[in-house]
């Protein structure tokens, strides 16, 4: 599979089965994609996942590709009348109570269903429609410009966050603040390593600081006392994610580690802190120690079925996906959202293989 992947985001409320019904109106379409609810939702948000890539797409423009990919993506969401969708190369999960300074550029293609607009949206629809920034037709509201996947409708001439800003503010009646986000999203969520022992985490420091002397390492136990890891933070700069794949194979083979896990982007929770939220304790690339893991190794094999793997000082390393700042065209094995639901479940095994191992404690505060 090649990416870009284009991401159309429905919202439903109304009528159950929203997913069931946007995967058999993509495959009535003949469109090969992958659909999938989103967590915490109830059902109520699912995305339509199409690798373009495959189909020879690249950026969005009125080239024939496009049009006929939006001519089939308009037919889809025309058979399942979502109350609003939104086409663009994220998904934007939370389409419910959607946040403008999260999910900006993804306004920039739409479309709405007029029957579930209140007065006001109408309003507010209307304007925009007289200013010829959206269309009526067909019982919908729809609207697009690059960089927006375009749902059965032409590309519009205009900017692109004057466009998102004004639907946005037609739909949910806020504000949509024009202003930069303050700070760049990748230079304040830094790549981290994260490392485990069931020995003692200073010996474990201690190994790690010997062998990347550079890196800035941490064996504090903040999240959760015998849960927590030893943090890893690689100088600043060393962002490449090929550059900290190595870092990760330097610290699997010091200490003794019983598990290593790499997050390009950040971390929220350790695996197991909160086993109710299994998505908080997500990493990307994990490498697991064979006579540590056990069986455990078997069922995360298994929950990353596909993903590439690497004998690695005694374990198994699983390499999930290209590097997130990398070209958008990269080979992948999952589209993003089938990605994030194996992560879940393997960060699911991995905490409660750890809570049985420590009986570890809730978050400490």
């Amino acid at each position: 599979m090649r990416g870009p992947v284009a991401s159309v985001t429905c919202h439903d409320a109304d009528r159950a089965d929203l997913a069931a019904r946007l995967r058999a109106a993509a495959s009535d379409a003949g469109l090969t994609g992958w659909v999938t609810d989103a967590a915490g939702t109830d059902g109520s948000v699912a995305v339509l996942e199409v690798a373009v890539g495959d189909l020879g797409l690249g950026p969005v423009d009125r080239a024939e590709g496009w049009t006929a990919l939006s001519r089939q993506l308009g037919g889809v969401l025309d058979e399942v009348v979502p109350t609003i969708a939104l086409g663009g190369f994220s998904p934007v999960l939370d389409l419910d109570e959607p946040a403008w300074q999260v999910d900006r550029l993804q306004w920039c293609s739409g479309r709405v269903d007029v029957a579930r607009l209140d007065a006001d949206q109408i309003a507010r629809f209307n304007a925009l429609a007289g200013e010829r920034l959206v269309e009526v037709r067909d019982g919908a509201v729809r609207w697009a410009t690059p960089p927006g996947v375009p749902l059965g409708v032409d590309l519009l001439d205009v900017a692109p966050l004057g466009l998102a800003a004004a639907t946005y503010e037609a739909w949910t009646g806020e504000a949509a603040d024009l202003e930069p986000p303050a700070g760049d999203v990748d230079d304040v969520n830094d790549p981290v390593l994260w490392c485990w022992t069931d020995g003692d985490p200073a010996q474990l420091a201690a190994a790690v600081v010997a062998v990347l002397p550079e890196h800035e390492v941490d064996a504090e136990q903040e999240y959760g006392g015998a849960l927590s890891p030893v943090v890893v933070r690689p100088p600043a700069g060393r962002i490449d994610q090929a550059d900290l794949l190595d870092d990760l194979r330097t610290v699997a083979a010091a200490g003794e580690p019983g598990w290593v896990g790499l997050l390009p982007r950040g971390g929220f929770l350790p695996p197991g802190v909160a086993p109710e939220l299994p998505e908080s304790g997500v990493i990307d690339h994990l490498w697991l120690r064979r006579e540590w893991a056990g069986d455990l190794l078997t069922a995360v094999a298994d929950a990353l079925a596909d993903a590439p793997t690497e004998d690695v000082a005694g374990g198994v390393l699983f390499i999930t996906g290209p590097d997130p700042r990398g070209p958008g065209t990269a080979d992948l094995v999952w589209t993003p959202m089938v990605r994030y639901q194996r992560l879940v479940a393997a960060a699911a095994l991995l905490g409660e293989r750890l809570r049985a191992d420590t009986a570890g404690p809730e978050i400490v505060i």
